[in-house]
């Protein structure tokens, strides 16, 4: 057609404004402007589309920091209390709390781990919590039960994530473990959701129930509470002055807050203690606790 016919003009005109529209809304995309902490202590600026994902924020942070990642090593980007995983969208990063990038020797598994305690599956409970008044009067808020580490691992996924030593039992909600080295149970909780449900600023106490048996005769069974490492408040100082107690040391570690609660199964009186700061040795606790095979 002839440059005097109107309608080739027509389409070369509609094909160069969606050329330009394009290029347009690509610069008007909304973007974020993070800073970035780096283990060496210096801060790098980035900008990433508010639409993308945390990946796209970690090659952001390589690209501006030219940080180099050794084989096996991953670069880990810790917004807050909270490890962000790369397939998360940049929504999950709370622009309000401090942003790290830290190198290190992880596993996908061990990231996970880290990650699971922001996990949807823990704030949908922490929103639907129900709450009671206490017999001293106070509120108490009733949480659970939790979902298996397990299954939290698996929606973060969208895949079964295979846990050395621990794998799902027939039971809806129960686990088996067969190591010696334990394994988590429950991460470090982001209590956001939970405090917004409340309308509270904090949580003043906590009670765990958790349920625990085992065939093993006169060995120490229970749980270990870890305080985070990303906690804000210093307790080492404080924990000096507390008395401390250390039968086999089985669960402590020296670079960890840690409490191990244990009692023993087909003991009589259980002996229930508490190895690590504040806890004490052997409590007779009133009755036997029955085994895993005589508890039906």
């Amino acid at each position: 057609a002839s440059s005097s016919d109107p309608h080739c003009w027509g389409l070369l005109q509609i094909t160069i404004t969606e050329l330009e529209a394009r290029a347009f809304l690509q610069r008007m995309e909304p973007t974020m402007n993070l800073t970035v902490l780096l283990m060496r202590g210096e801060e790098v600026e980035v900008e990433v589309p508010a639409s993308g994902i945390v990946a796209d924020l970690r090659a952001a942070v390589v690209e501006k920091s030219k940080e180099e990642v050794p084989p096996a090593c991953i670069l880990k980007l810790i917004n807050g209390a909270n490890v962000l995983l790369e397939q998360w969208p940049m929504s999950k990063v709370d622009v309000s709390q401090p942003l790290y990038a830290v190198v290190a020797m992880d596993t996908n598994v061990e990231v996970l781990l880290q990650a699971a305690g922001s996990a949807d599956a823990y704030a949908e409970l922490f929103r639907k919590a129900s709450v009671a008044s206490s017999t001293e009067g106070d509120k108490a808020v009733t949480v659970g039960p939790l979902p298996t580490i397990l299954s939290v691992l698996e929606e973060m996924t969208g895949e079964p994530v295979e846990v050395e030593h621990m794998k799902a039992d027939a039971a809806p909600g129960m686990l088996l473990y067969d190591g010696s080295e334990g394994e988590l149970l429950v991460p470090s909780l982001d209590t956001a959701s939970l405090l917004a449900a409340l309308g509270v600023e904090q949580v003043p106490r906590v009670t765990l129930s958790i349920g625990v048996n085992s065939d093993a005769v006169n060995r120490g069974l229970g749980v270990v509470i870890e305080a985070s490492k990303l906690m804000e408040k210093n307790l080492d100082d404080e924990g000096m002055r507390m008395p401390k107690y250390v039968y086999n040391g089985c669960g402590l570690k020296a670079d960890a807050r840690r409490s191990a609660v244990k009692f023993h199964p087909g003991m009589h009186g259980g002996q229930l203690r508490v190895e690590g700061v504040g806890g004490w040795g052997n409590q007779n606790i009133g009755f036997l606790p029955e085994s895993w095979s005589e508890s039906g």
